[in-house]
């Protein structure tokens, strides 16, 4: 699925000879898989088509890859990843680090793009990977305006300041992992994945291929949940992310949930 995109005019600077920079489109894409019997996030897929460079993690073992151009996929550092014309990078800031006592590992991965001959922070992806298990997700940008330049399936909420927007990997992601208006068209691999990560996934898929929403909580246990959610996150202060929290209880989670919900938000 497209989870996000980004495209933006800037101004590209010019051939040998050209008297002047030429506008053209910049952006990158982010294609999210999602398996398992409770239809979580298994994948993330970061592309850059004109630098043609990508980096991808899967919940198999929350270990980013890089690949840039035509050389072999490869594991990520701590690093700078530059287009050649200097108009976008990407910028890895944290790998793989241990939350507290969750078995959740964090990433995270500034988005750049170049603006008036310095480079402009677009926003940064924060992941949550938990090994054989799932990841959470999402995109904080830092100038409102931007969320004008911005499509896929995240939906966006304001922080308490309002200063820039958070879009989400679970905001109302039932009802759109059910629309097939962001339904990415290609297996993992043309899409522009390693084989490895294809071959995690397809593992996956085959294992469990039903869609969530096969179970749910009664009346008792849902009450359980909230209880549970309660002792991690401020319902007043962050309504969607509570019933996130609440959603994924039910549907085979338990209170590590809540605890990786309220270290998602720090």
């Amino acid at each position: 699925f497209m989870a996000w995109n980004f495209s933006k005019t800037v101004p590209v600077p010019a051939a040998q000879g050209a008297s002047r920079a030429v506008p053209a489109a910049r952006g990158w894409q982010l294609l999210a898989a999602y398996a398992g019997n409770s239809f979580t996030t298994q994948g993330l897929l970061l592309l850059d088509r004109h630098s043609g460079q990508s980096m991808e993690i899967t919940a198999e073992d929350c270990s980013w890859r890089v690949k840039e151009k035509t050389s072999p996929w490869r594991k990520a550092q701590v690093e700078l990843l530059s287009a050649e014309d200097g108009t976008t990078s990407l910028q890895v800031k944290k790998l793989h680090e241990k939350l507290g006592e969750t078995k959740m590992l964090r990433s995270a991965i500034l988005l750049q793009m170049e603006s008036e001959s310095d480079m402009k922070n677009i926003g940064k992806l924060v992941v949550h990977c938990r090994p054989q298990n799932h990841l959470d997700f999402k995109m904080a940008m830092f100038q409102k305006s931007d969320v004008n330049h911005v499509g896929g399936e995240l939906g966006v909420a304001p922080d308490g300041n309002n200063n820039y927007h958070f879009l989400f990997s679970k905001q109302g992601m039932m009802r759109m992992r059910a629309d097939q208006e962001f339904k990415a068209t290609g297996s993992w691999a043309t899409l522009g994945g390693s084989p490895a990560g294809a071959s995690y996934l397809e593992r996956k898929h085959q294992a469990g291929a039903s869609f969530v929403g096969t179970q749910s909580c009664d009346d008792a246990q849902e009450e359980s949940a909230r209880a549970s959610c309660r002792k991690h996150v401020e319902e007043a202060l962050h309504p969607q992310v509570f019933l996130d929290c609440i959603f994924d209880i039910c549907h085979g989670g338990d209170e590590s949930f809540a605890a990786a919900a309220a270290a998602f938000l720090g």
